[in-house]
């Protein structure tokens, strides 16, 4: 992938997801499941804690479980990590998995969010 987006691009509102129109109960494609991974990782960086042990989540990363994507998604957890595993083949993710969370980075985050809009909340 470029470090551009030819064609332009479009605003795409983070409060979306909670309209109730696009909150369906059914499977999520490919390109859902990407920009749902996109829309959940972090505007800015934060740091949280999980069993007394503190993480930095930074600019464009998301620290989730399986179980949360395929809850998400409509998915189970092998078409989850499957999918995931395939992204970061693909260029378009870096995926760790420990027991407790799955550490996603979104390559190229500043194409889809760029620093400019950081009056905007995550």
């Amino acid at each position: 992938m470029s470090n551009k987006i030819d064609g332009g691009f479009l605003i795409y509102p983070r409060n979306l997801h909670k309209d109730e129109f696009f909150k369906q109960k059914e499977p999520f494609n490919n390109l859902s499941a990407y920009w749902d991974i996109v829309y959940n990782s972090k505007f800015k960086a934060e740091t949280f804690i999980i069993d007394g042990k503190s993480y930095e989540c930074k600019r464009g990363q998301s620290y989730y479980n399986l179980s949360f994507w395929a809850e998400r998604w409509y998915w189970n957890k092998m078409k989850v990590q499957r999918f995931l595993k395939e992204l970061e083949r693909n260029g378009k993710i870096l995926y760790e998995s420990t027991n407790k969370f799955c550490k996603i980075t979104v390559l190229n985050y500043d194409l889809y969010s760029p620093i400019g809009n950081q009056n905007y909340e995550n």
